[in-house]
């Protein structure tokens, strides 16, 4: 059985940037755009997605809010930061305050991107299935804790030894 495509949501505020980046990973990816850092949670409070991959210069929310609002409101959505400047608060902010899971410089290598894109979705997916895992066996030890309670509440007392020769006693004391 394959895995679901990993949905991935690119936020810039440059309509030409969002259409290359589409074209690029749609054949790879679930990819769905937004033009601004409001539409990009918007559309992460209306969907589910694995991984956000968002532009650091954008007006009127910059890219390091983005990350930071999404990790407040969606932290199991990977965050990757793309930029072709380097202001070291605005790049600093979204390592702390976004939890970032990569950043990568613009213009970007296609490949390495895709790659980076894939090992996050992998990374929020088996981070979800090791959730689910725990609970389960937390559910499954919370049975098995009730089941021993009851076998030991209705267990039949356990018979005593008899000692009937004093030989016998002195080798049980």
């Amino acid at each position: 059985m394959t895995e679901p495509r990993l949905k991935v949501l690119y936020a810039d505020d440059e309509d030409d940037v969002r259409e290359v980046f589409a074209a690029v990973f749609a054949p790879d990816f679930d990819v769905q755009t937004a033009p601004s850092g409001a539409d990009a949670l918007a559309t992460l409070a209306a969907g589910e997605f694995d991984v956000l991959v968002s532009d650091m210069r954008m007006e009127p929310m910059k890219g390091s809010e983005l990350l930071a609002r999404a990790f407040e409101t969606h932290p199991d959505v990977q965050r990757i930061l793309l930029t072709g400047y380097s202001d070291h608060d605005d790049l600093a902010d979204a390592v702390n305050l976004g939890h970032v899971f990569a950043y990568m410089q613009k213009p970007w290598d296609g490949e390495q991107l895709k790659l980076t894109i894939d090992k996050a979705g992998k990374q929020r997916r088996l981070e979800l299935e090791n959730r689910r895992l725990v609970a389960e066996l937390r559910a499954a030890n919370a049975e098995l804790h009730a089941d021993v309670e009851v076998a030991t509440r209705t267990a039949p007392p356990k018979p005593k030894l008899m000692v009937t020769s004093p030989s016998m006693a002195k080798g049980l004391d």
